[in-house]
């Protein structure tokens, strides 16, 4: 017999929330055969110490992919020189004009242990005017690319559903 918890909170704890700003999200639209280029060129980059905050890859449609790139804003343009240097090489590839963005990021202890937490993250999100360019949820994190300036605001709507618990005091530490 095979014994599986779920934990369930009203209102999920998590260990805080991290803003990173000066972002830009570059993408590079492509059919599924340039995909590997793409790869290619995100790993020289990462030789080279241009690092990203995040990549993304999603199918958009037909064996159309969209490949994404958020990296500091001082990095964007060698980035955007080296998604150029694919589409040089085929009529089917385009790069999109770089876009203003931050990165919001939340840790649970709970997430991997209970269900929803992706729900009650576009749930909530979505009452608001907030639009979010990429998402990843691992079994821990989220994160968020949004528009520049919108971080915190998201990170305030969020708190709603997401709360970061207050440390408490332990009598037997006060007493002396």
């Amino acid at each position: 017999m095979e014994t599986i918890a779920v934990y369930w909170e009203p209102v999920v704890r998590v260990y805080g929330y991290e803003i990173k700003r000066n972002i830009s999200l570059i993408e590079l639209d492509l059919p599924f055969d340039k995909l590997e280029a793409a790869g290619e060129r995100a790993d020289q980059l990462a030789r080279n110490n241009k690092g990203f905050t995040m990549t993304l890859v999603q199918q958009d449609s037909e064996r159309r992919y969209r490949f994404c790139i958020a990296t500091d804003n001082e990095d964007a343009d060698t980035v955007v020189r080296i998604f150029c240097q694919i589409a040089a090489t085929s009529e089917d590839v385009l790069v999109r004009e770089p876009h203003k963005v931050e990165l919001l990021s939340f840790h649970g202890p709970h997430f991997q242990d209970r269900y929803g937490i992706a729900e009650a993250t576009f749930s909530t999100l979505a009452q608001s005017d907030i639009l979010i360019y990429a998402a990843s949820c691992t079994g821990t994190s989220v994160y968020l690319i949004v528009e520049e300036g919108k971080a915190e605001e998201a990170r305030n709507i969020l708190s709603a559903s997401f709360v970061v618990p207050e440390p408490k005091a332990r009598k037997d530490l006060l007493r002396n």
